[in-house]
């Protein structure tokens, strides 16, 4: 089980209260690595999916934060 990288963006009506919705992420389970105020993102990592669907339940327990317009997870690629 690793991380994956994960993108939050911040609707503009709550960009001054962009720290409190980065604390409430990290509490449900976010690893916050970097808050970008005046863009409004919010970028960490999640657990990778394990066989159940924890990550899917995370990802939709983080879009319900308020102030949180949407939230992505990076997708790499790798060539062989």
């Amino acid at each position: 089980m690793g991380i994956e990288n994960v993108t939050v963006c911040v609707d503009k009506k709550s960009l001054k209260k962009i720290d409190q919705i980065s604390t409430e992420l990290s509490k449900l389970g976010m690893t916050i690595l970097d808050v970008l105020e005046i863009s409004g993102i919010i970028t960490g990592t999640i657990p990778r999916e394990s066989e159940t669907n924890e990550k899917n339940q995370l990802k939709e327990d983080l879009k319900h934060v308020q102030g949180v317009s949407s939230v992505e997870i990076d997708r790499e690629y790798e060539t062989k």
